[in-house]
């Protein structure tokens, strides 16, 4: 938007410019004389300023179109980072969970150890 923005200010100063280049009280003598110059003046200028700003454009579309490039991937590695972070997260939820499970065995076994030798008594 910044981009249209700036080239429509460009060619509006541009156009009234020539505007009122050709409104400016001059004899008549002067204007048949000086005005094809000065009109191929501002259109050679009007060309120059035309082609400067599609050249800035394309670059910034170039650079525009990289920068996207580059957050695709920074997004893609981010996802990646993200899936191994998950997994790994998920095998250590059933490590923990193994580890409990045979707490609780070994915690059982010593329980009911203690309960028969309590009872043989």
């Amino acid at each position: 938007m910044a981009r249209k923005k700036g080239f429509l200010v460009a060619l509006i100063k541009l156009f009234l410019e020539f505007e009122i280049g050709f409104l400016e009280p001059e004899s008549t003598e002067k204007k048949e004389a000086e005005g094809s110059i000065n009109r191929d003046a501002v259109l050679e200028r009007v060309a120059t300023e035309k082609r400067l700003s599609l050249i800035k454009a394309w670059e910034e579309s170039e650079k525009s179109k990289a920068e996207n490039k580059a957050q695709k991937k920074v997004s893609a590695i981010g996802a990646w980072e993200n899936c191994k972070k998950a997994n790994l997260e998920a095998e250590l939820k059933k490590i923990e969970n193994l580890v409990v499970i045979q707490y609780m065995n070994v915690y059982k076994n010593n329980w009911r150890k203690r309960r028969q030798s309590t009872l043989r008594k």
